[in-house]
């Protein structure tokens, strides 16, 4: 299943261009500056974007998106959405979903095209790789526990941060201590466990923060409020 949305960033409406070269095609995302074809990590069963910039002088008349064992063989005629109007460029956004029974081990190649009204038509590649992670890291055993009221003596923050691929980093923060902590080495570089002593801490209400990303940047935030007695 797909659908795209159309997110024009240039217009213009022009005479017709004789076309020289064929257009230009630009992935955002699954980029690297490592090689040609771009790369995007999904899963079976789960939605992904494939986000382009089309340029082409001569204006872009459609884009074709074709992997058939997929059932994905779509072209969208830009000249019919806009025919008084030179699409010089263009940015993509199509959504498609991976269907549920494929195979996780191989490698499978989406192929992007654009066609200028010229008839000059450009070819890109865009590599899947079934080994996505749409799960945020877990954030546990947090101690204190948020609108916790706890004594001063011996006192410390804990917990536990747990991933199933690989974190990128954690952020903490306990403001009243001017602690602003960005922690990137992490145990098999998938758990995490913070236990430090804050001492001496007077009566009143505090506040802290723990945020964990992942490498497929899924991010996860916890705030805890907790009160020193007396």
């Amino acid at each position: 299943m797909a659908f795209f949305v159309v997110l024009l960033s240039a217009c213009e409406k022009e005479e017709s261009v004789t076309a020289t070269l064929s257009p230009d095609i630009e992935f955002v995302t699954g980029k690297s500056p490592f090689q040609e074809d771009s790369i995007i990590h999904a899963a079976k069963g789960k939605k992904f974007t494939i986000e382009a910039i089309l340029r082409d002088e001569a204006g872009l008349k459609s884009f074709h998106v074709y992997y058939p064992d997929w059932y994905l063989d779509n072209t969208i005629d830009l000249a019919r959405y806009y025919p008084d109007q030179v699409l010089k460029v263009y940015d993509l956004s199509y959504n498609f979903t991976v269907p549920g029974d494929v195979d996780e081990e191989n490698e499978y190649v989406i192929k992007l095209s654009a066609t200028n009204h010229g008839g000059l038509t450009s070819q890109r590649n865009l590599i899947i790789r079934l080994d996505g992670d749409y799960e945020a890291p877990k954030i546990s055993e947090i101690v204190p526990g948020n609108n916790a009221t706890v004594s001063a003596s011996n006192f410390s923050i804990q917990f536990k941060v747990q991933e199933n691929v690989q974190l990128k980093y954690i952020l903490f923060e306990f403001p009243f201590r001017n602690v602003y902590d960005s922690i990137t080495s992490f145990r098999g570089g998938k758990g995490y466990t913070y236990n430090e002593s804050y001492n001496g801490l007077p009566a009143g209400s505090y506040n802290f923060s723990i945020k964990a990303v992942d490498m497929f940047e899924n991010t996860r935030e916890r705030y805890i409020n907790f009160s020193i007695s007396d």
